[in-house]
């Protein structure tokens, strides 16, 4: 267990370099956030020293013009004493109450990073990834001390036409992580601040969340049990679910006449369960650090990534915890364009023709031909019709695709498909499912495993998983990460599953139907 308390602040005048330490014997109080969303004033709070004197407050060079560093640990663990926050001082309050107060407000210390001159620089062609976070580094970062722990095989990839780096520092470095499935935090340490990134893959093999973490227990701190938070949030229709989130209007709506109602909802209410949780301060715990939970209940027991850290203390008072926000520890989510998930319509057996397809075969003939299939990739698509939604154009997916060939609404719009199971409406189904697997088909050099792997799990992954595995790309396609809409993503274990099982499960299928 942790036994008496340690507090130290340094207040250092950036002008003179005249540093003023602080300890727990006088009475010190702070409050200070920590987030993950590293934009200015996400991370801000205050320090409050009880009975200094004023000539003492002068030295420390005023609003702006002073840097505090909170230093805390236990006596009981040597080891633990260490940097819980540096931070930039916003405004001094001096008062006098019972004695007197000085309260000192504090913001985030990396400013320069989102405001000040634009970066505009051109790298030439052919320059590799880690060229440009070198360049952007020696930009951003220059003169202070940067740890880099990056996938080595992604950052030898180059961009062929070069790169373009223009924005403020911040978003010239968001824009590159982003991109390459690395995330960035600032971490202060006695020495000074770090800039850390960290790559979500680990030489293509390992993922992060294999790294140490810190384990909270009732022997390690943690006070009381964690509990969960739902957060609700709205996606547009065509948005796939996150890992851990779940759609709370999932299910269909039907009319009065009992037909199903298939106009396109805009907007789909989403929500994901956060877990939150209270322990004794920890000096080593930082936006992105990786927690274990480990409690007697289990119910939340898991590795989990901390989003937002809160910290309060009084040197002589009850308040020494930490409040902290967490995310699931492997941070991905699944994403992808159409026919992701098991429709709600029961399929036959492997075996059998189900009898409703003759009723669509006459249509498929006509598109597929108008699309230039080859009998046998007639026979191909057709099966995947059957292996989509058991030829029911009426099949509605948990997740909201639909129609006998699974279109999400903005894919649907995009290739003129109509809903329902009007005959116009299920041919324009089928006429989308060519088109859609004709450009699939055509990105991927006529290769007809990758095409119907990219009608599934979405193109982008299929591409990038052909990129570093090659010919295995089938079999490792769970590894790789996507950029999406500026969010670095990843198939879940279980859409990884039903990918690799997709295309053996299609072809089987087509040898039941002869064109």
């Amino acid at each position: 267990m942790l036994f008496n308390r340690l507090c130290r602040v340094e207040i250092k005048n950036i002008h003179t370099g005249l540093v003023s330490i602080f300890d727990q014997s006088l009475r010190i109080e702070f409050e200070y956030s920590k987030s993950i969303d590293q934009s200015e004033a996400t991370s801000s709070g205050w320090v409050r020293i009880h009975n200094l004197s004023q000539d003492t407050v002068k030295n420390f060079g005023g609003a702006r013009f002073s840097q505090v560093t909170v230093y805390t640990g236990y006596e009981s663990d040597p080891n633990s004493f260490g940097v819980l926050f540096r931070a930039d001082v916003t405004n001094i309050k001096y008062q006098k109450d019972k004695g007197t107060i000085t309260t000192i407000e504090l913001s985030n210390n990396f400013t320069d990073l989102v405001v000040g001159q634009k970066i505009a620089n051109t790298l030439p062609e052919n320059v590799t990834r880690k060229e440009v976070i070198d360049s952007i580094l020696d930009i951003v970062w220059k003169g202070k001390a940067t740890e880099v722990v990056v996938n080595s095989k992604t950052l030898q990839i180059p961009y062929p036409y070069g790169y373009v780096a223009h924005g403020t520092k911040k978003s010239v470095l968001d824009e590159f992580c982003r991109a390459n499935d690395i995330q960035w935090s600032i971490l202060n340490k006695a020495d000074g601040d770090v800039l850390y990134l960290e790559s979500r893959v680990q030489d293509g093999t390992a993922s992060y969340q294999d790294k140490q973490s810190i384990v909270l227990n009732s022997d390690t701190g943690l006070i009381g049990l964690p509990y969960l938070d739902m957060e609700k949030i709205t996606k547009n229709m065509d948005d796939s679910l996150g890992e851990g989130e779940f759609e709370l209007n999932a299910k269909p709506k039907y009319n009065k006449d009992g037909t199903l109602d298939d106009k396109p909802r805009k907007k789909k209410k989403v929500a994901v369960y956060n877990v939150s949780c209270k322990a004794l301060i920890d000096s080593s715990v930082n936006p992105q650090t990786l927690i274990r939970i480990e409690t007697e209940e289990g119910s939340t027991d898991g590795l989990y990534r901390v989003q937002d850290a809160k910290f309060s203390g009084d040197t002589f008072g009850n308040d020494w915890y930490m409040t902290l926000a967490l995310r699931n520890g492997n941070e991905t989510a699944s994403v992808a364009t159409t026919g992701q998930t098991k429709t709600a319509t029961k399929k036959p057996s492997a075996g059998s023709v189900p009898k409703n397809s003759a009723d669509y075969r006459p249509m498929a003939e006509r598109q597929y031909s108008r699309n230039g299939y080859t009998n046998g990739q007639k026979s191909t698509l057709f099966a995947q019709l059957e292996q989509e939604s058991g030829f029911d154009p009426n099949a509605v997916s948990p997740t909201g695709v639909r129609g006998i060939s699974q279109f999400t609404t903005a894919t649907a719009k995009q290739y003129g498909v109509i809903f329902g199971d009007s005959a116009q409406a299920v041919e324009s189904q089928i006429a989308g499912q060519a088109k859609f697997m004709k450009d699939l088909y055509n990105q991927f050099d006529g290769n007809m495993d990758k095409a119907l792997a990219g009608y599934n799990a979405g193109g982008a992954y299929v591409a990038k998983a052909s990129q570093e595995y090659g010919e295995a790309w089938l079999e490792n396609i769970g590894n790789v990460f996507v950029n999406i809409k500026g969010v670095p993503t990843k198939l879940s274990p279980a859409k990884v599953i039903e990918v690799q099982n997709y295309v053996p499960s299609v072809n089987a299928k087509a040898t039941k139907y002869t064109f």
